[in-house]
């Protein structure tokens, strides 16, 4: 079966009180499942190690549609975060 990708695009002068019923609809459904994940580009050949934390389905779906409006990887988002929290000494 062929996959359906979705490219979600903020308005310009984007301010999260703008974002129209369709946008919001769209995005819902993306963080859901209804609809594919936006295709990524695995070029990193930097060594990488998995783990999997358990957090809230509303705390995953608030990261996830923030990401996706702003157009950022929810990988990138929380490395950062966790580098910043624990910086190399």
């Amino acid at each position: 079966m062929a996959k359906k990708n979705i490219t979600i695009k903020p308005k310009k002068n984007f301010m999260p009180s703008e974002v129209d019923k369709e946008l919001e609809l769209k995005l819902d459904q993306w963080v859901t499942g209804e609809l594919s994940s936006i295709p990524t580009n695995k070029t990193n050949k930097e060594e990488t190690y998995r783990f999997t934390v358990v957090i809230p389905t509303y705390l995953h779906r608030r990261i996830k549609k923030h990401c996706a409006v702003k157009g950022l990887k929810m990988k990138d988002v929380i490395s950062e975060i966790l580098e910043n929290e624990f910086p190399e000494t």
